[in-house]
């Protein structure tokens, strides 16, 4: 994404490309709110997503290899569209890294990029799924402080009585 001048971003369009020829491209001007409501469709409320994000401070050659090949089974040159998730790589740094940490509420400054993984499905039997696997490796629901998939039956402390 650009938000200058929008002659100058195309300008540097040769430089991002660094010579080679994108898999996909799309260039076109955009409102901030056509910008924010592009994905709307695609996101609709009838989709079950899972989103996570990490800021890096490095992006080396194995990491773009990985971010490349996601999806690909062993052996294969090409992803399978049913393994793959999306993704997305926001450059930070520049003018980001030049406000100190303290001095506004964002805090990863020294980040080069932060990568945003997605993944989204409508068979609400897959969700189901991931329940009797929670249940199996975490009846006690230990790991709930991120995006928690609860037991598909409440768990009670010895001693304790459950409630109606």
């Amino acid at each position: 994404m650009w938000t200058g001048d929008p002659d100058d971003g195309r300008r540097l369009l040769p430089a991002l490309r660094g010579g080679t020829t994108p898999v996909a491209e799309q260039i076109q001007a955009l409102t901030y709110l056509q910008l924010q409501s592009i994905d709307d469709i695609a996101q609709a409320p009838h989709k079950r997503r899972y989103w996570k994000g990490h800021y890096l401070r490095d992006f080396g050659d194995e990491a773009i290899v990985a971010f490349l090949s996601c999806g690909a089974r062993d052996g294969d040159d090409e992803p399978d569209p049913a393994l793959l998730a999306s993704g997305d790589l926001q450059a930070y740094g520049g003018a980001i890294a030049s406000v100190g940490p303290g001095e506004t509420a964002f805090s990863h400054r020294d980040a080069l990029i932060e990568f945003v993984a997605r993944a989204d499905w409508t068979d609400p039997a897959q969700m189901a799924r991931l329940v009797a696997i929670k249940d199996h490796y975490d009846p006690d629901n230990i790991f709930h402080l991120n995006h928690n998939i609860p037991a598909s039956q409440p768990t009670v402390s010895p001693g304790a009585s459950a409630k109606q």
